[in-house]
């Protein structure tokens, strides 16, 4: 029992402070919806993948050099499911990184209570 408590009080308070958090962004919580839920997250860039690795091409014919190249692309997600920012870490050649920006602040992800940010690694492997 004391247990049970435990947990619902913790939950509570990780509500509180996710709420905190969203307000503080200027974002509005959208109480009735569900969590940001991470299948809808792959599928989205899932979905991208072509233009992410199209900006990669581009950037390797503008530079006229075709690295190998890791990045990592984060994501913050209002809770209304539009792209709040992007930011792009690693290597950047050719406007490689605005065009991933570019890209990731064109996406729209389902409606979820309180938004997130997501980090999404990106490899692109030079093609010879």
């Amino acid at each position: 029992m004391a247990l049970r408590r435990r947990r619902e009080r913790g939950a509570a308070r990780e509500a509180a402070v996710r709420e905190r958090r969203v307000a503080s962004r200027g974002w509005t919580p959208i109480p009735d919806a569900p969590p940001l839920d991470p299948a809808a997250v792959r599928a989205v860039v899932q979905a991208a993948q072509g233009r992410l690795r199209q900006c990669y091409t581009t950037a390797v014919r503008r530079e006229g050099r075709g690295d190998d190249a890791r990045v990592r692309l984060a994501v913050s997600i209002a809770p209304a499911g539009h792209v709040a920012s992007s930011t792009v870490a690693g290597p950047d050649f050719g406007g490689m990184h605005e065009c991933l920006r570019r890209t990731a602040d064109r996406w729209t992800f389902p409606e979820s209570r309180a938004g997130g940010h997501v980090p999404i690694p990106l490899a692109f492997e030079a093609v010879d």
